[in-house]
């Protein structure tokens, strides 16, 4: 059974979307230093988001080409908007919406990043 389908994104300027048609966006770069936008939307959407007045709260793994990578949690009312900024700076990674699935894909994407 499919738990997610993702939709390939060709540039930062067509990124533009609704936080609620999504529960993820990944952004890395290619070999050849563009980046690579992908939407993902879960199946079945999980019921335990964590929705506040001022946005959703997102899980945020960060990537800035060393050997690190950076988790962090925070309320996003624009997660396009930071996503831009992101680019800008040089950082790849992923911001998933906060729900038990998506710490499941969060943990998974860890594992990958640390083997």
């Amino acid at each position: 059974m499919k738990s997610e389908i993702a939709l390939e994104i060709p540039s930062v300027n067509s990124l533009d979307t609704f936080v609620d048609e999504f529960d993820a966006i990944s952004f890395f770069k290619e070999p050849e230093g563009k980046y690579s936008f992908s939407i993902m939307k879960m199946y079945e959407t999980p019921k335990d988001y964590e929705l506040f007045d001022m946005g959703h709260k997102f899980f945020i793994m960060l990537h800035d080409g060393d050997e690190t990578c950076d988790i962090t949690e925070a309320i996003l009312s624009d997660p396009v908007y930071m996503i831009k900024h992101y680019v800008k700076a040089n950082y790849e990674g992923i911001i998933i919406k906060k729900s038990s699935r998506g710490k499941i894909l969060l943990d998974k994407l860890m594992n990958r990043f640390t083997e």
